[in-house]
């Protein structure tokens, strides 16, 4: 058997070959049988008579041999001339299935073609009638569908300075498509990517829905959005993008990164039992309404702000109610415009609060450090609130300020606290304040801070001069 190409060939013995061996055998018995005779030819007769009858035997069967041999041969012929018809009739099998996948490419190309020339139509009807054969073209191909959502995101990304007729109603058309197969069912398309850095996105709707990974990076969200419910499988990027209206992000998980630096949300956010799987920024993100992260899960290291002072902002409520911090969490150089919730938060690793600003109240009623924290410089002009919160590892306020009402001393304190530079405001009227039993305010000591307004009292660990009762102040 010989190989032409990637395809066997099998090769029969020519006719004059059969010849020569037919005659080679029939040398070799005809000798045998003479050389048997010639040496019993000249003693017994009887003895001369069995040489005869052996090699007539030897003759007949090199004989036998022969025509066996010819016809195994014969059998074997005609199994390689069906085995070489097989192989013909697989090679045409490939050759025309090859030729109708090829001609199916061709005409996915042409109908692509034709449909991506149309979304530059002036007609609204035409334009939609081109998404829906996209839509189309994508479900019977499910090796086109990649390209067409590059084409569909792509549509979204731009923006005309002069809308078209019922533009409006065609990017409707895009997003619900997109929706309605990204979400898992009996249509759709597992492992997709989308693209929309800088697409602008009205009543953006991907709730339940399901992708590898995703950008909207600079992108602006006119109207509601809804992100509920989503599992994003890969990175996901919300870099500078504008939410003018409600945002809600409920239950959605969040697999590897998420980058939401100077994202900006103009209205309510809702993260609640949201999953951060790996690592999270908001550094530089601003909230102008209600942002609402009760119960999430950030599994990874989150940052809302870093040491190089830029913080995220929260213009009104922040709830951290019942969230998980299970990595590094930093909230450096945050603002907090209102209230902001930390009640029974937990906080499983290393966070820090440095430089961050509570213009109102920080409550952290029964929240858990389990790590160590730091409250470096943080100002608290509201009340600071850490009523029955556990803190089992160091604990550090030193330079913060406390402006208001202060109650640390029935918190359950495990580790060391330490509290050098703090400040405590002593113009404020009747404030009720509950410190750490070794804390000492020096009332002795009343100054003005630049840039602060009031008079300020050195707080410090009694600890350090000597053995000190609870105090309350």
């Amino acid at each position: 058997m010989a190989k032409d190409g990637d395809r066997p060939v099998y090769r029969v013995l020519e006719t004059r070959t059969i010849g020569w061996i037919l005659v080679i055998v029939l040398v070799v018995g005809v000798s045998a049988a003479v050389l048997l005779i010639l040496a019993y030819s000249g003693g017994d007769p009887r003895n001369s008579l069995e040489a005869i009858k052996t090699a007539g035997t030897i003759v007949i069967g090199s004989g036998g041999a022969v025509a066996l041999w010819l016809a195994a041969r014969r059998q074997r012929t005609t199994e390689i001339a069906l085995k070489q018809k097989d192989l013909e009739l697989e090679q045409k099998d490939r050759e025309q299935a090859h030729a109708i996948r090829d001609g199916i490419e061709r005409r996915v190309t042409e109908l692509y073609t034709m449909a991506a020339s149309q979304l530059d139509s002036d007609r609204a009807q035409t334009r939609l009638a081109a998404m829906y054969a996209l839509e189309r073209l994508a479900n019977d191909n499910e090796g086109q569908r990649q390209s067409i959502v590059n084409l569909l995101c792509a549509y979204l990304r731009m923006v005309d300075a002069q809308p078209r007729e019922h533009e409006w109603q065609v990017r409707q058309t895009v997003q619900r498509i997109l929706a309605t197969h990204l979400r898992p069912g009996g249509t759709f398309w597992p492992d997709i990517d989308l693209d929309l850095t800088g697409a602008e996105l009205a009543d953006f709707d991907l709730s339940g829905c399901r992708l590898r990974s995703a950008s909207f990076a600079k992108a602006r969200f006119l109207g509601r959005t809804s992100i509920s419910g989503a599992v994003f499988d890969g990175g996901v990027s919300f870099d500078e993008a504008v939410f003018e209206g409600e945002c809600k992000l409920i239950g959605t998980r969040f697999t590897s990164s998420v980058d939401l630096q100077r994202a900006v949300f103009r209205d309510q956010v809702d993260c609640g039992s949201a999953h951060f799987h790996q690592h999270v920024r908001f550094n530089y993100a601003e909230f102008a309404g209600i942002a609402q992260f009760s119960g999430a899960v950030f599994t990874g290291s989150v940052q809302f702000g870093t040491f190089k002072g830029d913080g995220a902002r929260f213009g009104r409520l922040a709830s951290f109610r019942a969230t998980r911090f299970a990595g590094h969490t930093v909230f450096a150089a945050v603002q907090f415009m209102d209230q902001a919730i930390f009640d029974d938060s937990k906080h499983e690793s290393f966070t820090a609060f440095n430089d961050a600003v509570f213009h109102d109240s920080a409550l952290f009623h029964e929240a858990e450090f389990l790590a160590g924290v730091r409250f470096r410089q943080v100002e608290f002009r509201g009340n600071a609130i850490f009523h029955k919160a556990l803190l089992r590892a160091e604990v550090d306020f030193s330079g913060a300020l406390f402006g208001a009402e202060a109650w640390l001393g029935n918190a359950l304190l495990e580790g060391e606290l330490g509290c050098w530079g703090a400040r405590v405001r002593v113009d404020v009227g009747e404030t009720h304040r509950l410190w750490p039993a070794s804390w000492r305010v020096t009332s002795s000591k009343v100054e003005e801070l630049p840039d602060r307004e009031g008079s300020w009292a050195e707080l410090f660990d009694g600890t350090l001069f000597g053995a000190a009762k609870q105090g309350d102040e």
